[in-house]
């Protein structure tokens, strides 16, 4: 796969997920400058313990809709 398709893909998973953790994920990995759980939180109003919190939810609904799941991995 080359980078245009998987820049695609993570770009439909993304538009799949709620607000809350597009905005985490973007702000957290897709950003120039990378932002701190403190910092993210100040700009949406979350203290850094909720971001922490949602960052893990956000990842997780983020795996799961990411080419139907395929980053799941069960025991």
């Amino acid at each position: 796969m080359d980078a245009e398709n998987e820049l695609n893909e993570i770009n439909a998973a993304l538009n799949r997920i709620s607000r809350i953790s597009k905005e985490i994920i973007s702000m957290t990995f897709c950003e120039n400058e990378k932002l701190t759980a403190f910092a993210i939180g100040s700009e949406l109003g979350y203290s850094e313990r909720s971001i922490k919190d949602l960052k893990a939810e956000a990842l997780l609904e983020f795996a799961d809709v990411y080419r139907d799941g395929k980053l799941i991995v069960t025991k």
